[in-house]
């Protein structure tokens, strides 16, 4: 089987509707949101630097930590394998539409982590939160939104608000244990065991990991969010440090590259396939590499310590910035640096990405494979707790399924076994599972935008006024 003809038809035919759909969005909340992306940016920042001295309760974690349990999730393999993968697929026109559709995606961000904040559901033990709740507060009979609504609506909208709503945590829970558990694990086994078709040294990767992963969720949210809030800005800097110093080496061929990405993202016949190819599959990463328009980062926003959603919305809004702008640009760069055509590339995925650096630092190969460990490790720790919550929604009415260890035995189960699982087919598998979670979080989104603008602006008002 031809994987990577297998990979395209995947990437061009299905996943670029779902992305298509969460680009022209994000791009009507911007203008709807008059820029809040750009105008809130710097308060935003502000925001992150105040929270790390909050005193919070145990089931509460700080603005910060919020930021860095959503991005833990966001920040992976994909920002290294993913990235090679879209310039071998759509040429370095496709980083240009990647860049955009991140812009557009901070205020899609924004949209959900501000309803994941507004309707979200405290207890005496947990906090309870996502788009699966915002879809089942929001929208039940009870609800303020139905006030000038049309009786038509008002009957078929909580039906239709659950019915989405289970689709999404089903899926939600699936997508955290095929991507965010599986396919982390057996990219990760791939690079640690060199490749090997040895068992026994693919066993022992995936033993150590399930040690590691299996002390820290025993911590509970605050643990997992006490690690990562230290352990991923660590890990984030070093990558971005490492880059910036090959851009320096390259120093003289930036402009040339940056020409060569505008070239190829409006080319007529780049790569044989033009610019459809490229804003295709731009698009798509942009979209899916920092989960803009999935919804998933509101599970970790709906946990912040903040008494004004909108807060925590600007606070997410740092994400796509963060995660693609960043993050993905650089590491496309020091691809681009390293093969400057973006054609006749030598490997595809993270293995690209790691002789990209050994060209310019002969040096770097083992702490690449320590970054992407962290990478990795975060990842799985983050989408664990997606998927609980996805779980506790799904089955909190059914005894003994409902149990978080039955959740806990699987997860860890998966980190043993997830080096014998098929990557194409996973990549198939999730290609189902994404539109599912784009088609009710945009519901949601599309539904609730008004209500949250004037929330934003009174937001605005009170601070002005301040």
């Amino acid at each position: 089987m031809n994987y990577n003809l297998v990979l395209f038809n995947i990437m061009t035919w299905v996943m670029p509707c779902s992305a298509l759909m969460i680009f022209l969005t994000g791009l009507y909340l911007c203008i709807y949101f008059d820029w809040i992306n750009v105008r809130q940016f710097n308060f935003a920042l502000r925001l992150i630097f105040k929270s790390r001295s909050q005193n919070l309760e145990s089931k509460e974690i700080s603005h910060f930590q919020a930021l860095t349990l959503a991005l833990s999730c966001t920040i992976g393999l994909m920002n290294i394998s993913g990235v090679a993968i879209i310039i071998a697929l759509g040429g370095p026109g496709a980083i240009f539409w990647m860049i955009l559709a991140s812009f557009f995606g901070m205020t899609t961000k924004f949209m959900e982590a501000t309803c994941g904040q507004k309707y979200r559901i405290t207890t005496q033990d947990e906090i309870k939160g996502g788009t699966m709740y915002t879809l089942f507060e929001a929208f039940n009979k009870k609800s303020i939104w139905y006030n000038d609504k049309r009786k038509l609506i008002k009957y078929y909208f909580p039906f239709i608000a659950r019915v989405l709503g289970l689709v999404y945590a089903v899926n939600l829970l699936l997508t955290s244990l095929i991507l965010g558990n599986i396919y982390q694990v057996n990219e990760l086994v791939a690079i640690l065991a060199s490749g090997t078709v040895d068992t026994s040294a693919q066993l022992a990767v995936s033993i150590a990991l399930l040690c590691v992963v299996f002390t820290v969720i025993y911590g509970g949210i605050k643990k997992i969010a006490d690690i990562l809030s230290y352990l991923l800005p660590i890990t984030i800097l070093i990558y971005i440090l490492l880059c910036i110093t090959i851009l320096i080496i390259n120093l003289d061929q930036l402009l040339q590259v940056i020409i060569l990405i505008i070239n190829h993202a409006f080319s007529y016949d780049a790569f044989g396939n033009g610019m459809l190819a490229s804003f295709l599959f731009g698009t798509s990463f942009g979209a899916f590499s920092n989960e803009a328009g999935l919804g998933t980062s509101s599970v970790a926003h709906s946990s912040a310590h903040s008494s004004e959603p909108v807060k925590q919305g600007l606070v997410a809004l740092l994400e796509p910035f963060i995660d693609t702008i960043v993050i993905c640009t650089l590491t496309a760069l020091v691809i681009l640096f390293a093969y400057p055509e973006g054609n006749q590339l030598p490997y595809i995925g993270a293995q690209l990405t790691k002789v990209s650096m050994e060209k310019f630092l002969p040096w770097v190969g083992d702490l690449f494979n320590i970054i992407v460990c962290v990478f990795v490790l975060s990842t799985i720790l983050s989408t664990y707790y997606y998927g609980m919550q996805a779980w506790k929604y799904i089955f909190t009415n059914i005894k003994f399924v409902s149990y978080q260890f039955v959740y806990d035995f699987i997860f860890l189960f998966l980190i043993l076994t997830a080096f014998s699982f098929n990557l194409v087919d996973l990549m198939i598998t999730l290609n189902i599972l994404i539109p599912l979670l784009v088609i009710p979080n945009l519901f949601m989104i599309l539904n609730l935008m008004k209500d949250i603008r004037v929330d934003f602006r009174a937001f605005v008002r009170d601070h002005e006024s301040n």
